[in-house]
């Protein structure tokens, strides 16, 4: 049992590296090297219980393949680390904006396992904030939520990298609509699973950029149907129209 209440926010204050100092650090990493050394007990109960649950779902798709796709690695190691940090380690969103907590963990707690999935991608640990592959993976599973992993799963299974990418990358100008986002990602598993593989990553690209666009002008909650109907009016656009995809 943890000696350390996570539910204190104390915990996680102590967890933070401002971007300056991310970029000396990163700078100083050694790819011989990257295990941290001298860990502070809570650090050190962190980097352990996320080694565990990387592994467990990452050394069996490499068992299996030794260049294992690496969307499956994104959404199997995306709903561990979420499942792990929400439930163990008292994590939620107010802590997952801040991105100070993210290079921490990049740089501080785990870079050798970011190492193994981008090498030493500046981007990748600190320098751009929507693509710190810890953060996009925790983003990811929690706008696409369908109460359960396993229903998460599920509707997540046959995306790629790139709709990773273009979810988490789009916040918004008052940031991520959560509700909305994961009424959209169930229409575009249960709606257009089906669809050859590159028209379904055009179709979600383009209701994206749309969904932007309106977003502008119009509050999805507001729409007469609610969020359900916003989501449906999206795909029917280009869907029902037969705007070529």
């Amino acid at each position: 049992m943890s000696k350390i209440d996570w539910l204190e926010p104390t915990s996680w204050e102590k967890m933070k590296l401002p971007k300056p100092d991310a970029k000396r650090r990163f700078e100083n990493l050694q790819e011989n090297n990257l295990e941290p050394k001298k860990l502070s007990n809570s650090a050190k109960e962190l980097r352990d219980a996320l080694i565990s649950v990387i592994n467990d779902v990452q050394i069996p798709l490499y068992e299996e393949n030794a260049s294992p796709d690496l969307y499956d690695i994104d959404l199997h190691t995306g709903l561990a680390i979420y499942e792990l940090l929400n439930c163990d380690f008292g994590f939620n969103e107010r802590l997952a904006a801040q991105d100070d907590i993210w290079r921490y963990l990049s740089i501080e707690i785990i870079p050798d396992l970011i190492y193994k999935r981008h090498g030493l991608k500046s981007g990748r640990y600190y320098e751009h904030p929507r693509r710190v592959w810890l953060k996009s993976l925790w983003w990811y599973i929690h706008l696409s939520w369908q109460g359960s992993k396993q229903d998460t799963f599920k509707i997540l299974e046959k995306n790629t990298t790139d709709n990773i990418a273009q979810l988490v990358e789009r916040t918004g100008l008052n940031g991520y609509r959560v509700a909305f986002t994961r009424k959209l990602m169930a229409e575009f598993y249960y709606g257009y699973n089906d669809l050859p593989g590159t028209q379904r990553t055009s179709l979600f690209r383009r209701v994206l950029k749309l969904s932007t666009a309106r977003t502008k002008i119009i509050e999805p909650s507001l729409v007469e149907g609610g969020v359900t109907t916003y989501v449906k009016g999206l795909f029917d656009y280009f869907v029902k129209s037969k705007i070529k995809i």
